[in-house]
């Protein structure tokens, strides 16, 4: 089975009408999908946890950290942050696959030690429906 790079694991900006951006200098990403699970057992069954199954509400969690190094992309995600407006993001992986949708931006900091360069996280939450769209 194929690998792919940590580095192919990226996430892209809507900075502009048909337009996405790298969010600039990411050093790490990640993304979390959560499935939240509706129980549905009760005394009449076999004392197993029974499921509901297509119940529930799912969500996308993703997050990036780096270097800044792009005043641009960056001051469109402080932006966002500032004035309390969701982005549209994509994340495409080395597999081929992309996910798509609006994003609130939960968190965000910045730090920067002596004689090392100027870091910053980002941390954002699905806002409605993701579109997946498989490997071609």
């Amino acid at each position: 089975m194929a690998k792919f790079k940590g580095k192919e694991l990226m996430i892209q900006a809507l900075t502009a009408p048909v337009t996405y951006t790298d969010i600039a200098g990411m050093t790490s990403t990640s993304f979390t999908i959560n499935q939240e699970s509706v129980d549905v057992t009760d005394k009449d069954g076999n004392l197993w946890r029974e499921l509901l199954e297509g119940a529930g509400v799912t969500s996308m969690d993703v997050s990036c950290s780096g270097q800044v190094n792009d005043a641009a992309a960056y001051a469109f995600l402080m932006d966002a942050v500032i004035n309390k407006t969701h982005v549209t993001l994509k994340i495409v992986r080395g597999l081929g696959d992309e996910f798509e949708g609006l994003f609130e931006i939960t968190s965000t900091s910045a730090s920067g030690d002596y004689n090392a360069a100027e870091t910053y996280d980002f941390a954002f939450a699905s806002a409605g429906e993701i579109a997946y769209t498989a490997a071609p």
